[in-house]
């Protein structure tokens, strides 16, 4: 039961707009395992970069993808928004990933009220 509260605790730090809660999105998805909680926690990384975004990202996926978790596209597609010249990597051209990616960033945008 604990990807519901991160999911929805992930929502609502997009909506708090409040650079303060990006340590706490960082963390839970170090700890996420998978498809029901990374998309949200992803799309809050991207409200609320750090320095060590890219990093998370990378190594998400590489733990996605070798425990097969169902989520290493999605995590490639942001890590391409946070570091656009990084060279292609497989699974990144996931159009499926960009598109559902591109529409949860519109999402916690309009969380946000913009």
């Amino acid at each position: 039961m604990h990807w519901r509260p991160r999911c929805m605790g992930a929502w609502y730090a997009i909506a708090a707009n409040d650079e303060r809660l990006s340590s706490a999105v960082h963390e839970s998805l170090e700890t996420s395992l998978g498809h029901l909680t990374s998309p949200p926690l992803i799309t809050a990384i991207l409200a609320y970069p750090r320095a060590d975004s890219a990093e998370l990202l990378r190594d998400y996926a590489k733990h996605d993808f070798e425990n097969q978790w169902g989520a290493a596209d999605f995590a490639l597609a942001a890590l391409k928004r946070l570091e656009p010249r990084t060279p292609q990597v497989p699974g990144e051209g996931d159009a499926d990933a960009n598109e559902i990616l591109e529409r949860l960033i519109s999402f916690g945008e309009s969380l946000q009220g913009r």
